[in-house]
């Protein structure tokens, strides 16, 4: 096996952190491009790699391939996550409706397909939200499927796509996350999920192990970290949050919970009121959070941008460019690096041949004892998952 690192661009890179994940399972990142300023300055003041910051629409795959030195066929991966807005429901409310296709920002994904055809590279990789390819937008996964239908038909090509549903805790991430990843191969193979590593019950057969609390990766953070942030909960509701306990929302104040009687069961979105359990996976970091939307810190306080960084196991030398609303974006709207670690080596073993595992990632964190006087509660509220 040859010691030359595996080639890769990366398009809608944000902040890199999906990209950073890919460098660990040794992959070179030849270009990284997004039309975010901020995001792309923090990937130059972190990384060596060629920066691009324009709309993908904007770039000709004449000058990818100028830029990253390359021929076409020669490129090993290509990696992107178009904007998920389109088709989150989180960016619509409760009662809002993802607008797919018919929102004007779902052109990205056609970019993608034209980058992909005009590079074609030996693999791929697509990450979204789960809405991306199921209800309204079911049409999606179609076009997806006649996408790489004619792109083998008129480029004698033989591209596979396996569509993988991942919840990041299954893999080490301190986060309950579930992303669809949309992984191709060239040369026709399917892409298999690895085995699931972790699960929220301690009784498992084979290898199978805890979830990684949130315990786990920020525990050190809490009391031994110092930032000027204010962390201050504000907005109508603050004052509430302290009488929800660890692991609960609002319906902690319903009917059907333990406080007062102040809201209607599921009236409002399942992060409302959120608080973080130490003893468990963080919830979904959000990349534009109101004032009452979570999760908190079991402090009873806003996460600081180092604890939201190492929820998504980004590592804690990584530094950001920007304001505080805008660096929480960034990291936010990243992918955790742990899975772009997975992912690349699954593809550097599965499609590569290449004799590499990914049975130990080592961007997620160790298991760490919590302390006795940090008063936890074992069981998750019932909760619109």
């Amino acid at each position: 096996m040859s010691n030359q690192k595996s080639k890769m661009i990366s398009i809608f890179c944000g902040a890199g952190c999906f990209d950073l994940g890919f460098e660990t399972a040794g992959f070179e990142t030849l270009l990284a491009i997004d039309s975010d300023k901020d995001c792309c300055a923090t990937v130059k003041l972190n990384r060596n790699w060629n920066v691009i910051n324009l709309p993908v629409e904007s770039i000709t795959t004449k000058e990818l391939l100028k830029f990253s030195n390359l021929r076409r066929k020669e490129l090993d991966l290509l990696v992107g996550a178009p904007p998920c807005q389109p088709y989150s429901k989180c960016a619509h409310g409760v009662l809002g409706s993802p607008l797919g296709f018919d929102d004007d920002r779902a052109k990205t994904i056609n970019e993608y397909f034209r980058i992909l055809e005009g590079l074609l590279p030996k693999a791929f990789v697509i990450e979204n939200v789960p809405q991306f390819i199921s209800g309204k937008n079911e049409r999606v996964k179609d076009y997806i499927k006649r996408k790489i239908y004619n792109i083998n038909t008129h480029n004698n090509t033989n591209y596979k796509i396996t569509f993988c549903k991942i919840n990041s805790a299954w893999f080490g991430v301190p986060q309950l996350r579930e992303r669809i990843f949309i992984i191709g191969s060239r040369d026709g193979y399917d892409f298999e999920i690895p085995e699931i590593r972790f699960l929220d019950n301690k009784n498992f057969e084979n290898e199978t192990e805890t979830y990684r609390s949130s315990w786990d990766a920020i525990g050190h953070l809490s009391k031994s970290s110092k930032t000027n942030e204010n962390l201050k909960v504000g907005g109508k509701w603050a004052h509430l949050l302290k009488t929800i306990p660890p692991g609960a929302n609002y319906h902690w104040h319903t009917q059907r919970g333990g406080g007062k009687e102040i809201f209607v069961w599921r009236s409002r979105y399942f992060n409302f009121l959120l608080k973080l359990n130490p003893l468990l996976p963080s919830w979904t970091i959000a990349a534009q959070p109101g004032s009452s939307t979570g999760p908190f810190h079991w402090e009873n306080r806003k996460l600081s941008i180092k604890e939201l960084q190492v929820l998504q196991t980004i590592p804690e030398d990584y530094e950001f460019v920007g304001g505080a609303q805008s660096i929480r974006r960034q990291i936010g709207n990243g992918v955790p690096s742990a899975l772009g670690e997975l992912i690349g080596k699954e593809i550097r073993r599965q499609f590569f041949g290449e004799r590499v595992s990914s049975k130990n990632i080592k961007l997620i964190p160790n298991k760490k004892p919590i302390p006795k006087k940090i008063k936890c509660f074992s069981q998750f509220l019932e909760l619109d998952l």
